[in-house]
């Protein structure tokens, strides 16, 4: 009967330490990092948009330029299978010889270049 006594006390100790005590001040809001993160998923959202164009023009690809199915799947597949080829083989390299902020921008700025490719291919 002693024990659950001695509980009873500890337990109200803790609280009025705890009330008594101020809370620790909450650290300020990362701006940085949410504005990093958006322009990230900024570059995804670009990047599965190419996906969905190149999907969404497969029918007239095929009718002018006379297309397989398999070469159809292909031309549907291929920047997957490109992207996942340069994320596996050479992101981690390129990183570590360029560092993260070269390696982004680098990255953004051939996103720029194949964007500005099929804007102006006839």
């Amino acid at each position: 009967l002693k024990r659950p006594a001695n509980i009873q006390a500890l337990s109200e100790r803790l609280m009025t330490t705890m009330e008594s005590t101020d809370s620790p001040p909450s650290p300020p809001f990362p701006w940085r990092v949410l504005l990093v993160s958006i322009i990230a998923s900024l570059n995804n959202m670009a990047f599965g948009y190419d996906v969905g164009v190149v999907s969404g023009s497969l029918l007239d690809m095929a009718g002018s330029l006379d297309l397989s199915l398999s070469e159809q799947e292909l031309a549907t597949s291929g920047l997957n299978f490109v992207s996942g080829i340069g994320a596996l083989a050479g992101a981690g390299f390129v990183m570590d010889s360029l560092g993260r902020r070269a390696t982004l921008m680098v990255s953004s700025l051939l996103l720029v270049i194949g964007g500005a490719f099929v804007t102006l291919a006839h």
